[in-house]
């Protein structure tokens, strides 16, 4: 390099030294103290720089608790909200300085007013899932022998998991027909609920306990069936809603009276059922 060019690049660098923005300014950092990090965490954990020159006044980071897993980030005119990957000190304080170095290196609006932030309480959590459920109704049956048969049913279920339940169902009906014999119903259910939003299917065994006057004896027998049922639920309140179902049975066996069998009491059905379900 000849001497006399030295003055010359000496004078240009100083030159592009003062046209150059100041590497940093007044920056104040303000940390809830429900966040998982300080201010000199956050601090250490990157090098924060204006994000240009002639802003005037001081850049303001603020860091703010929401809920659980949350902050909320407010430089200057900007805010974003931060979902914490865990709440280990260093990696929370990470993450949050690459937000606030991404959003430094953002053109700010001039003359935008700073969001405000009120002291913010952790969201409400959820309402605990109902357990358990008690239904009453009425259902249609008609069996095999062309008899309609009305009954009056109560039942309860039991949550096994988000979308199973256990069901139980005793039903109670009466009527006069087959053999001029005057019966007694109680069938008993119980099943597996399988549901999606408002629909749901079940399945399981049902006894149908009967009673029958003939013979010249009151006697009682039983048919063991498998069964399968549709359901659609309506809400009606904050623990109450309505059910309807469609349901059918087989009967696979049982035991019958003197004057009757069980296979030929009712061989198969189908019924139409509705009913109130409150949650406990």
């Amino acid at each position: 390099m000849k001497p006399a060019r030295l003055p010359s690049l000496l004078l240009l660098a100083a030159a592009t030294a003062a046209a150059s923005p100041t590497a940093s300014a007044g920056v104040r950092v303000e940390v809830d103290p429900g966040a998982p990090f300080t201010e000199a965490d956050l601090a250490d954990a990157v090098d924060i720089r204006t994000p240009a020159a002639g802003r005037g006044g001081d850049v303001v980071i603020k860091v703010a608790k929401l809920g659980m897993d949350q902050l909320v980030v407010i430089v200057g005119d900007r805010s974003q909200v931060v979902t914490l990957p865990d709440h280990d000190r260093a990696a929370s304080s990470r993450v949050v300085a690459l937000i606030v170095t991404g959003m430094l290196d953002e053109p700010q609006v001039a003359d935008a007013e700073e969001p405000v932030i009120d002291e913010m309480a952790p969201p409400a959590p959820a309402p605990p899932a109902h357990r358990t459920s008690f239904v009453a109704g009425a259902a249609m049956t008609r069996d095999d022998n062309g008899y309609w048969i009305a009954f009056a049913t109560i039942g309860a279920a039991r949550a096994m998991a988000p979308n199973v339940r256990l069901v139980g169902t005793l039903g109670f009906g009466r009527y006069d027909g087959y053999l001029d014999t005057s019966s007694m119903l109680v069938p008993v259910r119980v099943g597996i609920e399988g549901h999606a939003g408002a629909a749901a299917i079940e399945l399981g065994g049902q006894v149908i306990n009967f009673r029958e006057s003939s013979c010249g004896a009151a006697e009682w027998g039983h048919a063991q069936s498998a069964y399968g049922a549709a359901k659609v639920f309506l809400p009606l309140g904050a623990r109450s809603r309505l059910v309807g179902e469609l349901g059918g049975h087989f009967v696979l066996g049982g035991a019958g009276t003197a004057c009757n069998s069980a296979s030929n009491y009712t061989a198969y059905g189908g019924w139409l059922g509705a009913g109130v379900e409150w949650a406990h």
